[in-house]
C-alpha cells in the first residue's frame, strides 16, 4: 500500500481494519467495566424479617434530676438477674458494666470492694406524663410504650417496699426520680391499681411487650458477657495475663 496514489487509497477496503479498531475498543470497554457486585443485595421479599425496624428496650428511669417518671411493672413476663460488674475505667473512661464471668474472675480477685453485685433487669410499662409524673387534665386512656427497668439490691428492696399491704409489685404505679448526686434513683408509690389496668388497657399492654416475651432483649440489658481473657484486657491492657485458663479452654470447645 506504500506505493498506492492518493486517489488509489479510497478503493482500499478498510472495513477488516474497522472492524478490528471497533472490536478492540469493545474490548477496552468491557475491560473497564467492573464485575458486578452484589455486596449489600437484598430481597425485599426473602428479607424481610431481617430489614424491618429492630426492636428497641430502653431504660425507663429518667436521666434528669428535674423530671418524675410514671411506670409499673408487667405481671406475667420474666425478670432476669445475674451477677455483675461496673468497670469505670473502660469504653473510653465511660464505664461499663459486665457479667461476672464466675471462677477466676479478674474483677473479683481485687478484692472486697470489687465483688460482682446483683442486677435485675424486668420489663415496664411507661407512661406520657408531666415532669411530675402526672397525667394531663382530662386523660381517660394514658399514652405507653415499653422498655425496662435495671435496679440494684438496694433500689430492688426500695422498689418491693412501695406496695401496700395486700398489695405485690405489679399491683401499683410507681414514680422514680434521679437522686441528687446522680448516683441511682429514689421510687415511691404512685396509685393503684397501674393506671393501665383502671383505663382497661390490657391487650394494648399485652401487645407492647409481645416481641420481648423470649427474654433475649431484656436479658441484653443486663450487662456485657465477657470471658476471663476480655476482662484481663479491659483491667489492664497489653500487659495483662492473657494465658488461657481451664475455663477458658472449656468455652472454645
Amino acid at each position: 500500500m506504500e506505493n498506492l496514489k492518493k486517489d488509489e487509497l479510497m478503493d482500499v477496503d478498510t472495513q477488516l481494519t474497522t472492524t478490528t479498531v471497533a472490536n478492540s475498543a469493545a474490548d477496552v470497554v468491557q475491560a473497564a467495566t467492573p464485575a458486578t457486585n452484589d455486596d449489600g443485595c437484598v430481597d425485599l421479599i426473602a428479607n424481610y424479617e431481617d430489614l424491618k425496624v429492630k426492636a428497641t428496650l430502653p431504660n425507663v428511669l429518667p436521666k434528669e434530676q428535674n423530671r418524675t417518671v410514671r411506670f409499673a411493672l408487667v405481671r406475667g413476663v420474666k425478670a432476669y438477674s445475674k451477677p455483675t460488674h461496673f468497670l469505670a475505667d473502660v469504653n473510653g473512661n465511660k464505664g461499663l458494666t459486665v457479667l461476672c464471668p464466675g471462677a477466676n474472675c479478674p474483677e473479683c480477685a481485687r478484692g472486697t470492694d470489687h465483688t460482682a453485685r446483683r442486677k435485675v433487669v424486668a420489663l415496664a410499662v411507661k407512661y406520657e406524663t408531666g415532669n411530675d409524673g402526672k397525667f394531663a387534665a382530662g386523660t381517660t386512656k394514658p399514652s405507653l410504650s415499653v422498655g425496662h427497668v435495671t435496679l440494684s439490691p438496694t433500689a430492688y428492696t426500695e422498689l418491693s417496699d412501695c406496695p401496700s399491704e395486700g398489695e405485690d409489685i405489679y399491683s401499683i404505679d410507681y414514680k422514680a426520680t434521679k437522686k441528687s448526686n446522680n448516683i441511682g434513683w429514689t421510687f415511691g408509690r404512685m396509685s393503684a391499681p397501674p393506671a393501665y389496668e383502671r383505663a382497661h388497657m390490657e391487650d394494648e399492654v399485652a401487645e407492647l411487650v409481645a416481641p420481648h416475651l423470649d427474654g433475649r432483649l431484656l436479658r441484653s440489658r443486663l450487662g456485657k458477657q465477657v470471658s476471663v481473657i476480655e476482662m484481663k484486657v479491659m483491667l489492664y491492657g497489653s500487659g495483662a495475663d492473657t494465658s488461657p485458663t481451664l475455663d477458658d479452654l472449656e468455652t472454645l470447645d
